[in-house]
């Protein structure tokens, strides 16, 4: 067997590979509890970012009012938003997320502050005098919910903030294409990418195993900058199919305008990594 020694000289080489996987012993005890580090690589696995930018732009210059944006990590969004002068509302109940927002709130220039807000709310108990005329929810609002009542509330929080002719975009992973990319919640370490842009370079890899409910999975992701020095993040996600999606909405009080397979209108298949739900107030 090769010494681990030898290996490691070689990792600096080569590209890691399948063969060496972070073990159980050598996982350092560096568990990340809330996620922010996995919440970009989670993130990955939907759309492009710049596609639902440029969506979002196009549908509220058609449709003009007050924008919600709810627990979307990406700053871009609200920045594009904000420079086009569209008043936009950032929802968000991550400390972590909270600070970065309010950086860039600082970063824009003084006439441009006043088109962006920054509510640190819980997204089940936030009560706002405003009504949106579009909210924009990302997978985290929902997905990382404790419970599919705690789904339920947060739901019900955006309808009650919609105005009767708004529109509510929301984005969650797309259940049949994880089922049919791998062999999805066995427990199993799996070899995904270097991350050739860090320095020094970052190994990760990934394993996905059934939560303590039913409907949840929990994510593991091993970022390694070398053999014995493992950071392991981890967060459980709901993750549903598009019946299952559609019978939450409809029991929180939504019509469905329609399911997109991306921010490009694309039809929904189990090829496409998200699932885009257009919802109006019933």
């Amino acid at each position: 067997m090769t010494p681990l020694h030898q290996i490691k000289r070689l990792a600096e080489t080569f590209v890691f590979n399948q063969f060496l996987y972070p073990r159980e012993s050598l996982i350092s005890d560096s568990t990340a509890s809330n996620h922010d580090e996995v919440s970009e690589y989670l993130i990955k696995l939907l759309g492009n970012e710049a596609t639902k930018i440029a969506f979002a732009l196009d549908w509220c210059k058609q449709h003009p009012g007050l924008v919600l944006d709810l627990a979307n990590s990406s700053k871009n969004l609200v920045l594009a938003l904000v420079n086009q002068d569209i008043t936009t509302f950032s929802l968000e109940n991550c400390p972590f997320r909270i600070n970065s927002l309010r950086s860039t709130r600082e970063l824009l220039k003084p006439e441009k502050q006043s088109f962006f807000q920054i509510y640190p709310l819980e997204f089940t108990k936030f009560e706002i005098d405003e009504t949106y005329q579009t909210v924009f929810a990302s997978h985290q609002a929902l997905e990382q919910s404790e419970t599919e009542f705690t789904i339920l509330g947060i739901l019900r929080n955006v309808l009650a903030h919609l105005t009767p002719d708004g529109s509510f975009f929301v984005e969650v992973h797309n259940l049949d294409y994880l089922e049919n990319q791998w062999n999805f919640r066995e427990c199993i370490w799996r070899y995904v990418s270097d991350q050739l842009d860090s320095n020094p370079k970052n190994r990760i890899w990934e394993k996905t195993y059934p939560g303590t409910k039913e409907s949840q999975t929990t994510f593991e992701v091993a970022v390694a900058k070398n053999l014995t020095d493992f950071s392991i993040y981890r967060s459980t996600l709901h993750l549903f199919n598009v019946d299952q999606w559609m019978k939450l909405f409809e029991v929180a009080g939504f019509i469905i305008e329609d399911c997109y397979g991306s921010w490009q209108k694309t039809p929904v298949t189990a090829q496409l990594p998200q699932l885009i739900f257009h919802l109006k107030v019933r």
